[in-house]
Formats: C-alpha cells, sequence, structure tokens
C-alpha cells in the first residue's frame, strides 16, 4: 500500500501546496480521501485501470473544489464516490451547469 498527500493545504492553494487530497494506492483499487485541487495530480500516480474510489469528508470548498478536474480522468473501472448521507444531491447542485455535471451523472456513482 502507498500513501501519496496531492494537498495538504486549507482553505486554498498557495505556491507551496494544493488543498486536500490524498492517495491510497492498494493492489486491487485506489482510494482518494476528499476532493481538493490535489485531485488534479492524482493522474500522476495512478493507472486508472483498476477501480478507485473517491470518499468526500464534508462539503467546505476545501474539500469539494478539484470536482471539476474529473472530467482530465478516464477510470477504466469507473469512479465511486462515497459521502455522508445527502452526499449525491449537494455533489449534484455543486457540480450544476455550467460544470462538469454529466461527469458526476453518467460516469461516476454517488453513494
Amino acid at each position: 500500500m502507498k500513501v501519496t498527500f496531492l494537498g495538504t493545504n486549507g482553505w486554498y492553494d498557495t505556491i507551496t501546496g494544493n488543498t486536500c487530497s490524498i492517495l491510497i494506492q492498494a493492489e486491487e483499487y485506489d482510494i482518494i480521501l476528499d476532493a481538493g485541487n490535489g485531485l488534479a495530480k492524482a493522474d500522476r500516480s495512478i493507472t486508472q485501470d483498476k477501480p478507485v474510489y473517491l470518499f468526500i469528508s464534508h462539503f467546505h470548498l476545501d474539500h469539494i473544489i478539484g470536482l471539476h478536474t474529473l472530467v482530465k480522468f478516464r477510470f477504466s473501472h469507473g469512479l465511486k464516490i462515497f459521502g455522508q448521507p445527502g452526499t449525491a444531491a449537494i455533489l449534484t447542485s455543486f457540480v450544476a451547469e455550467p460544470s462538469p455535471s454529466r461527469l458526476i451523472n453518467s460516469r461516476s456513482r454517488l453513494k
């Protein structure tokens, strides 16, 4: 198992780093914890050829602001997004047009 800190900054990106996102790579799957702007760097480490699970801890912007970068990924085994009750409704609202809502609705399964 390998852990990569993609972003550890607080409320906003700085020259020293991005907002919250952590990648945990296991043999069978990849897990991403939170979707701050650090999420955009996940493609540097993952192969995208195994299942990917994204866990959203809460809905402060520094934990979800990187969701728009999901459009650059091609998860061949899909992406499943998990969070507290109400996650699907909140994220669907957050990524409503003109943001990439089609990505969340068509290629991802919200739990």
